[in-house]
């Protein structure tokens, strides 16, 4: 009788497990980004976009994409290989003011599911995951390598010097000679190969402010004075690579940066060279701001 029962019910199992596969249903990808709408949306509004952050689908020869926006946090997207297409629909939900959720919405087919789980290749995981990847690198939306540090260098020795702006970087040589032998006098060392600029208008000139990085501080000299930032004071800190003369694209990215995070600058901004810079050179050059 149990016999019978099986050979009656499992084929009707079967049965309904192969009809279900030709079904389709609705399924929801989520992931969360470190990313606000602002700088998600280019993303997924712009053809050109998804060609530098979607690996994964233009890896394959012949495929194409249409993109309709609805609104700058709603997207549908047509997808087109040699085999189909595909209608799908990318929601962007702000969770809060640097982090978002993205939701992809695809119909599939029961068996296009089942193939994707077994196979543990999902195409629409893999696409979340290099848009993920590529909105939360800094380097990918700013153009820059852009970070946020914990202070490391919690005592500078300055000096300051009011100059005309053709003739700052020429000062610079001196007035980190004098820093020198002041902390010489005092038996402080420099075991650091950079130093710390800072500029400030005043007028028509500038007032130079050059630094030294040490580890101790003594009572303040002639000309001579110790800066001290707040042991869990917080940096935003740029790199740059190449021309002095275009070393304020930096300083645009990074503006664009605070405004995107909300963040406010504490003090002066400061740049970081090495002991062996050169002007005439391309060099490494980091701006930092001292933000809350």
């Amino acid at each position: 009788m149990k016999l019978k029962m099986y050979r009656i019910i499992l084929p009707v199992i079967a049965l309904i497990v192969v009809g279900a596969g030709f079904f389709n249903y609705t399924v929801v990808y989520k992931t969360i980004v470190k990313a606000s709408v602002f700088n998600l949306s280019p993303q997924l509004s712009d053809i050109n976009q998804w060609h530098k952050w979607n690996k994964t689908f233009f890896g394959s020869e012949n495929r194409q994409i249409t993109i309709k926006v609805n609104n700058p946090a709603s997207f549908t997207i047509l997808q087109k290989d040699n085999r189909d297409a595909a209608a799908e629909h990318i929601a962007i939900m702000p969770l809060v003011d640097t982090a978002s959720q993205v939701q992809w919405i695809v119909q599939q087919s029961g068996f296009r599911w089942l193939i994707t789980k077994i196979s543990d290749d999902d195409m629409i995981e893999r696409q979340l995951a290099d848009l993920k990847n590529f909105v939360e690198s800094p380097n990918a939306i700013y153009g820059f390598p852009i970070q946020i540090v914990k202070v490391t260098d919690r005592v500078l020795c300055t000096t300051q010097k009011l100059v005309t702006k053709d003739s700052m970087l020429a000062q610079v040589p001196g007035m980190l000679k004098d820093i020198k032998a002041f902390l010489s006098r005092n038996s402080i060392s420099v075991d650091k190969d950079y130093y710390y600029l800072s500029f400030f208008p005043v007028g028509n000139k500038i007032e130079l402010t050059v630094a030294l990085p040490v580890t101790q501080e003594v009572q303040n000299g002639h000309g001579f004075k110790f800066l001290k930032f707040p042991a869990d004071g917080r940096l935003l800190v740029g790199a740059y690579k190449g021309n002095y003369a275009d070393l304020h694209q930096l300083y645009s990215a990074m503006d664009r940066y605070m405004a995107d995070y909300h963040l406010t600058k504490v003090a002066q901004v400061l740049e970081a060279y090495s002991l062996a810079w050169d002007l005439k050179k391309d060099q490494n050059i980091r701006v930092i701001y001292p933000i809350y």
